[in-house]
């Protein structure tokens, strides 16, 4: 544990743009102490960046196994979780490789304080930590709503975790206790603002009596959205659409050339920054889940439908909210054409969805990160 009470006048955020979620998380802390300490210089630096050689084909081969080979994904991710000599020799590996490029970033920010949003850039800075090479302060943001051994090094003095489970998965592997916090992934402050639905949903040209379905895959636009978009014309109420593609632009023309035969008004969106605004007049979410984007949701209070999610860390995401009724599930066109039409059918239904997940959200988790991180490492100056 690194002394507390320094002043912290720099800070570096690192994430891994693998998916959109790790740099919104960023991007929310960094909104947060720059709002509430402008005298602080907060810097953003993606780690997967394509200067950095070794990381930018660790990102490329991820997508590529996602998108291709999604089963030796989900090996690899299972193989990965265990404790055990081969998964730390692979961690000493593979970070002890990374640590050349977080070295280089350490002398060029100076920074006084370190915040990770993906496994890669904690393990490298935990490595550089492990050899005495810096006593810089370092925190963890996991993005996710389990736990993975990926994550967990000693060397690590915060952790910053969605939910109580992951919590106990730390203390149980020997990690302190009062050095893990049940914060929530860090969202927008939009997120825990209270909304005009009348007034967004003409902002955004859609009807004010229809139920709106927002269907989207993260800032990449994963998932199989298309197929989603093409299941929601076979229902029987009459609904709105709002399909989201992302910075992938060839699922957005795909989506507009599927929305173009649809009988159900479908608007289509690239990569939107104020997805807040959509979240909050929407009366379902179909997504992949992605922890940042079922963090929004659930700070919202927005019912969710997960379709046909990605392996690894996304299932486990989905078992974790579907097991505690606070999201469903769809692996088939016709079941998530039955859920919807059920969902849809169901006030009632969709009311307990909200409640859930506005009890399990966190609108707030930016501010309670950065308040801890203030309170235990340091003063950020004013």
């Amino acid at each position: 544990m690194i002394p507390i009470n320094i002043q912290l006048r720099q800070v570096l955020i690192i994430s891994a743009s693998v998916g959109a979620g790790h740099d919104q998380a960023g991007y929310a802390l960094k909104k947060e102490i720059q709002q509430r300490y402008p005298n602080v210089r907060t810097e953003f630096v993606d780690f997967m960046d394509s200067k950095y050689t070794f990381n930018n084909l660790l990102k490329e081969v991820y997508l590529e196994m996602l998108e291709c080979a999604p089963r030796l994904y989900n090996f690899v991710y299972k193989i990965s979780a265990r404790s055990g000599n081969s998964t730390n020799n692979t961690k000493y590996v593979l970070f002890k490789t990374m640590q050349h490029h977080m070295k280089k970033l350490f002398a060029q920010y100076q920074p006084d304080l370190v915040i990770g949003t993906h496994p890669f850039p904690c393990g490298a800075a935990a490595r550089i930590r492990r050899s005495g090479g810096s006593a810089t302060p370092l925190a963890a943001i996991v993005t996710d709503f389990s736990f993975h051994n990926m994550w967990f090094f000693h060397e690590i003095d915060e952790y910053f975790v969605a939910t109580e489970d992951v919590y106990q998965a730390f203390a149980a592997r020997g990690m302190s206790y009062s050095r893990v916090h049940v914060t929530g992934i860090p969202i927008k402050q939009e997120f825990g603002q209270n909304s005009d639905v009348t007034a967004i949903r003409q902002k955004w040209g859609l009807s004010v009596d229809k139920p709106l379905v927002l269907l989207m895959g993260g800032g990449l636009g994963l998932g199989a959205i298309e197929e989603a978009l093409v299941s929601i014309n076979e229902l029987a109420q009459q609904v709105q659409v709002v399909a989201i593609a992302g910075k992938n632009n060839v699922l957005y023309d795909s989506l507009l050339n599927v929305a173009g035969k649809m009988h159900q008004p479908v608007k289509v969106l690239g990569f939107v920054d104020n997805i807040s605004e959509l979240m909050a007049v929407s009366d379902i979410l179909i997504t992949k889940p992605g922890g940042m984007t079922i963090s929004e949701a659930m700070a919202i209070g927005l019912p969710m439908v997960f379709y046909k999610s990605l392996p690894g860390q996304e299932k486990e995401n989905s078992h974790y909210l579907t097991s505690r009724g606070i999201a469903l599930e769809a692996s088939s066109q016709s079941a998530l054409v039955k859920t919807l039409g059920r969902l849809l059918a169901d006030p009632k239904q969709l009311h307990t969805l909200r409640e859930r997940s506005r009890k399990l959200g966190h609108p707030h988790s930016a501010k309670d990160i950065i308040d801890i991180l203030n309170s235990r490492i340091g003063n950020f100056v004013i």
